[in-house]
């Protein structure tokens, strides 16, 4: 189940909690494991940036294929894509009143507490992230602060600068999943992490 916990309007950004996500941390957390563990056997010849900044390469969804629990996860967070740009009379509401022609990327963030990310932003439309297990984590906007909890789903306007303050320390590993949204069809995108999810 799927529940809208905060809706800024203000802000233009939203904040769902996902009852699936958050039952079921210690999974997701043994799955986060193994996926990073693939990801750096597939690109560990590639790259040496890690899962967070060779986001252009993958696509999270794809590289856990075959996980039900991902599969969950993929689904949840395409309805809340869909409800929230229903409430924002996007350009991809369709005559029907449908969302359409929206491509997702999505990366894994797997941090150790001094490699939570400093201030930065990304350049498309709608921006998000969801805590798998965020640790007692905010992340913190240049005019807001959203507070961290297991299950929550970030999703707002891109473009705003962002940054993980760590509130109490951890000693393994903080695990989220970023994502964009990209609504037309360039050219020119430097990417092969985007599918089409809608």
């Amino acid at each position: 189940m799927i529940k809208l916990i905060e809706d800024n309007t203000e802000m233009n950004y939203r904040v769902y909690n996902s009852e699936f996500i958050s039952s079921k941390i210690l999974a997701l957390r043994y799955e986060g494991k193994i996926h990073h563990a693939k990801y750096n056997s597939l690109f560990k010849d590639v790259s040496d940036k890690g899962s967070t900044w060779d986001y252009t390469m993958y696509n999270i969804f794809s590289l856990s294929a075959g996980s039900p629990l991902f599969h969950q996860i993929y689904k949840e967070l395409t309805f809340v894509i869909k409800d929230f740009l229903k409430t924002k009379n996007h350009a991809s509401i369709n005559d029907s009143n449908e969302v359409s022609n929206v491509w997702l990327e999505s990366w894994l963030n797997y941090h150790k507490q001094d490699e939570v990310l400093d201030w930065h932003d990304h350049l498309f439309d709608f921006h998000g992230y969801i805590s798998i297990d965020p640790k007692d984590s905010t992340t913190e906007f240049e005019n807001y602060s959203i507070k961290n909890k297991p299950g929550n789903i970030y999703i707002g306007q891109g473009n705003k600068k962002h940054r993980v303050i760590v509130d109490t320390p951890y000693p393994d590993t903080r695990i989220t999943l970023g994502f964009d949204l990209l609504f037309k069809p360039y050219d020119l995108v430097k990417s092969l992490s985007f599918i089409p999810i809608i």
